[in-house]
């Protein structure tokens, strides 16, 4: 086995958004090799380690988080192409933290994921709202064959010809 210091680690894309008790965060990287990973959640930072993608790149992400999370409460759902993580806020509710890190600076490999965001004042926002329930909603606990299941069986309404210009 060689020294994997003197391999270069780069910074998987990911995703995050929150709810009133929880973070979201979403890790793109395709086929993680099993044995490559490691995982540590502390209450205020984030550590993953892992090998994948086509080329067999290796992956980190490690930082401080804006405020503690109960690692305990960890939950991920894999898919072949990325793998989200719940972590419950230590301090659930209001004010929503203004940032997943603790640093301002801006990073390049992390985004916003708008598709799963709730802003404070959303009107749906779960109000201890139940983990287990929106884990399940998000495909957490769900066969990977049973999640993919009559995605495209509806026609979109984006799909519709649009008329010619003048």
């Amino acid at each position: 086995m060689g020294d994997t210091s003197l391999v270069k680690k780069l910074h998987p894309p990911a995703k995050w958004a929150q709810r009133a008790d929880t973070i979201l965060l979403t890790i793109s990287v395709e086929d993680i090799e099993k044995e490559q990973r490691e995982l540590k959640v502390e209450d205020d930072r984030f550590f993953f380690h892992c090998k994948g993608g086509h080329e067999h790149h290796v992956y980190e992400l490690d930082f401080k988080l804006y405020k503690e999370v109960d690692g305990s409460s960890l939950r991920q759902i894999p898919t072949d192409r990325e793998l989200t993580f719940a972590l419950k806020k230590k301090e659930p509710g209001t004010p929503f933290w203004p940032r997943l890190l603790e640093s301002k600076e801006k990073q390049h490999w992390l985004k916003v994921d708008f598709n799963r965001w709730k802003d404070e004042d959303d009107s749906d926002v779960e109000e201890d709202g139940n983990f287990e329930d929106m884990m399940r909603k998000m495909g957490g606990g769900v066969p990977q064959g049973e999640m993919l299941e009559g995605i495209n069986d509806e026609e979109d309404s984006d799909d519709e010809e649009l008329p010619d210009l003048e």
